[in-house]
This record gives C-alpha cells, structure tokens and sequence, in this order.
C-alpha cells in the first residue's frame, strides 16, 4: 500500500534552495514559483513562509519573522538557518534545486490523488469518472485563488522573464493584425463566430498550423479521412477536390506519400466523433506543453442542442476549462437563423446573443464573413473579412480584409507585411 512508503522528497534540495535565498536575496526570483507546500520537512515550510513575509531575505529578518510566528525555536533555532547558508557554499544552482522540490512536490500530490481516485471506486458513486478526472485535473495549474500584491508581482516577473529568456512562448493567432492586439493569454475563451459556410473550420486549422507548441484540436465536423485530405492539400498546394479524384492520386501517389509522411511531425492532435468538455478535458491533460485547444464547433457537441440553454452551458463549461487549465481555447460557433419575416436584419454579435451566453462568456469574439453567394474562384468569391467584436483585455474592434489562396488553403491578410507566430511586430 502507498501509506507504508514513504512519500518522494528531497531534504538535501530543499535545504539548497533555502540557503541560496539566504546567501543570496537576488535567487529568491529563480524559485520564487516554489509554494510552501512544495516543501516536504515542516522547519522548510516554516523557513520558506518566513523567506516569502518579509522584504530583506537574510538570516536575520527570517529569524524575526520565524520568531514573530512562535517558530525560531521549533526548527532549532538561528542555528539552523546558519546550517542551511554553511551547507549550501553556492547560490548558483538555485534554480536546479528548486526543480527537485517542485518534482517531489508532484509526485506527491499525484498519489495523493491517485488514492482519493481509488477511494472513489470502491464508492461507487454514478458520478465517479468525473469526480475522478477533476482529482486529476486539480493537478495542472491552480489559476484561482487570493493573491497578495507580493504574489501577483513575483507571478509577473517570473512570467514575463520566462518570456524574454526564450523558455515561455505566447499564443499567436497567425494573423498579423489579431497578433498586434496582444495574442491570446494563458486562459482566454477565443469565439469564432460566423454563418454556415463562412470557413470557420479552415480559419481554426490555419491558426493551429501556426503555433509553435502542442494543439489539441476537437473537431465534431470533420472524420479523420477528412482531416487527413485538409493536411494534404495544404501541404501540396492543391485544392482538395483532387485527392478526390482516382486518377490524381494514381498519378501521385509518390508526392501523397511524401507528404502524408510529414504528418508525423506536426504539432496537432486531434479529437474526431462524439465529444463532450470532459473528453477534451481528459485528452488535454494527457498533452505536455500543451499550448492551444480548439473545439470545432460549440453545436456540435454530444449533449447541446438548439435551445439557449444547453448551448449557454456548454460555452461555460468550455469556458471554465480555458481558466482551469490556463491555457486558451478558441471556438468555433454558428449564429442563431434569421427571421426571414423580419424587417430588419440582425447583427451578427446580436444572433450570437441569440444561440445562448456565449458572449458573456469570451474574451474574444471574431466574426468571419465573405459573399457566399459570388461565383466560386472569382476575387469576390475569395475575398473575406475578419471582425473583432469583442476584445476584453484591449477594447480594439478592427476589421480585417482577408483573401483566400485555394492552393494553400490559407486565409492571407491584406496587407503588404506577412507576419509569422513567432515574429515580433513594431507598431
């Protein structure tokens, strides 16, 4: 049984880690993600709270702090903060050690749920595979709670160092005027809106084409073959009404193949038939680094109907997942029918409004449209347009004239400058 063993800790680590901050206050912003309760040895609980209360970092106003706590005496006194500078020598391994503490700390919260999951089996409950997967999700990333000004501070610093050293990425759309709008955060609900028709499933694949990191990719449109037949006719330039054709594929076969062996390259997995937030949910935490979730579209999924209401939980349910996994998530969603009776025609962020709380929900609302109606491969017909309805974090709404390359099945900005994902942009 796990009760017998002992749990997985490191006291040599996080001895280390504690000596480096109190040779050196500067450390403190390499570890400084490290919780109390990463720290396995209550005294290193103690030590590390009373490192993260007080301003100056050094053995003395530590001991204050600890003294102040009624606890200098409890973990041996000054003397042990003095064992833990002596035994450290060095402060420039900080941040290795503090990987150490991090990873013990995981492991066990990891048997601590993989208990709490067996103890649910054995009750039986119907509800069991839920209350299950969420003891596994509580693992990814805790985004909620009470920060203190401190907190929220050394959360900053830490974020925006990660981005500056190369080690952190942001989540780009691809697209160059959404980019110069700030991207997507960690946790933003991105809604993709649109009549039928209008592209939005080939809009979502260009901006999964364009991350650098993991996507997963929830499609309720498209089977696997169908998927596969996208991936080929971006890769080889050619419209995917030829992979339809026998005769094209007997003649290239060669270049399918070459092309279809890239496929193990990329950087996209997807999800096809029968899914529900809890599927995706469960795929996602199976994902290292994962960087983006698409869901392809919100009507689509098992369980939402017509009604205003199902379709408004399913929104929030997708839109909660983006804030617990702190990773954002775009959806595709279609707008509610047109009166034909009416006099006057709806706008589209109103026939959103209509199909259920989704509005209340996003954070982005990107309309996309073109002239359905135009003679097919005419520049009418390829000519699109992006509108940002909504922007919670910047207030922006442009609008983006688009064109679609049939070739490459990508939609291209209207603008002279193409941007990659990882391009910065001057204003």
């Amino acid at each position: 049984m796990v009760q017998d063993k002992t749990l997985p800790h490191n006291i040599e680590a996080e001895e280390s880690v504690l000596g480096s901050v109190l040779i050196d206050s500067e450390r403190y912003w390499e570890v400084c993600t490290l919780n109390a309760e990463d720290f396995y040895r209550d005294k290193n609980v103690w030590v590390w709270e009373a490192i993260q209360s007080v301003d100056m970092r050094n053995q003395v106003t530590v001991a204050h702090a600890l003294a102040n706590k009624g606890r200098l005496e409890a973990i041996g006194g000054a003397s042990y903060l003095s064992h833990l500078v002596g035994n450290c020598g060095s402060s420039v391994h900080a941040r290795y050690y503090a990987d150490i503490v991090k990873l013990c700390s995981d492991s066990r919260k990891l048997i601590r749920a993989s208990g709490n999951i067996e103890s649910i089996g054995y009750e039986q409950k119907p509800n069991m595979i839920d209350l299950s997967l969420s003891e596994i999700l509580s693992l990814r990333a805790d985004t909620g709670g009470v920060f203190t000004p401190r907190q929220l501070a050394e959360h900053t610093i830490d974020h925006y160092s990660r981005l500056a050293s190369g080690e952190l990425h942001m989540t780009y759309f691809g697209i160059r005027s959404l980019d110069l709008l700030g991207g997507m955060q960690p946790g933003e609900y991105v809604v993709v809106g649109g009549e039928t028709e209008m592209g939005k499933s080939t809009l979502l694949k260009q901006i999964a084409n364009a991350q650098k990191g993991e996507v997963l990719y929830a499609t309720t449109e498209m089977t696997k073959d169908q998927w596969a037949q996208r991936v080929l006719a971006s890769a080889m330039h050619i419209p995917m009404s030829r992979l339809g054709s026998e005769a094209f594929v007997k003649n290239n076969i060669d270049n399918i193949i070459l092309a279809s062996g890239k496929m193990d390259t990329e950087n996209i997995t997807i999800i096809t038939g029968s899914i529900t937030p809890n599927r995706i949910r469960a795929e996602a935490s199976k994902i290292a680094n994962l960087k983006l979730i698409i869901v392809d579209y919100l009507q689509r999924m098992r369980g939402v109907t017509a009604n205003y209401e199902s379709v408004s939980i399913a929104s929030r349910d997708l839109a909660d997942m983006a804030k617990d996994t702190n990773i954002p998530l775009i959806v595709a969603s279609q707008l509610s029918r047109e009166n034909p009776q009416a006099k006057e025609k709806k706008q589209l962020i109103d026939r959103l409004k209509d199909s259920g709380n989704i509005a209340n929900d996003a954070d982005w609302i990107i309309f996309i449209s073109r002239n359905k109606n135009a003679k097919p491969h005419t520049e009418e017909y390829l000519d699109a347009k992006l509108n940002v309805e909504k922007h919670k974090q910047g207030g922006e709404h442009p609008e983006i004239p688009m064109k679609f390359d049939l070739e490459s099945q990508w939609y291209h900005e209207k603008a002279e400058k193409q941007a990659t994902p990882d391009q910065p942009y001057n204003d």
